[in-house]
């Protein structure tokens, strides 16, 4: 009798082949910085894999990036947290943490 496997996840597969295409660029106890990523092309699964490994001007960099790229409803006040943090709250932060690293690192 044939033993029974459950199929794997296509997203898991995918998110192994995202690990495994930029286990080449990920170096252990070094950040990635803004121009380490500035020219790379990746899928969800490859910047899910690569946004913990980067440093504050990277992040902030692509945290701006993709606020820039969330569409909202612009009816004010916020109907939910969820709205409140992307259209108020996360840009305040970015905008705030640009401001001290650039002060202090000469970043941005």
């Amino acid at each position: 009798m044939r033993e029974f496997k459950f199929p794997r996840s296509s997203d898991h597969d995918k998110w192994l082949d995202a690990r495994n295409k930029i286990e080449g660029i990920i170096r252990p106890n070094r950040k990635l910085s803004a121009n380490d990523i500035e020219n790379l092309r990746l899928n969800s699964y490859e910047w899910e894999t690569i946004i913990p490994h980067l440093d504050d001007g990277a992040l902030i960099k692509t945290a701006g990036l993709y606020l820039h790229n969330v569409s909202l409803d612009q009816s004010r006040p916020y109907r939910s947290y969820n709205e409140a943090v992307l259209g108020m709250i996360a840009p305040l932060l970015v905008e705030r943490l640009k401001d001290r690293l650039g002060n202090e690192n000469g970043n941005f």
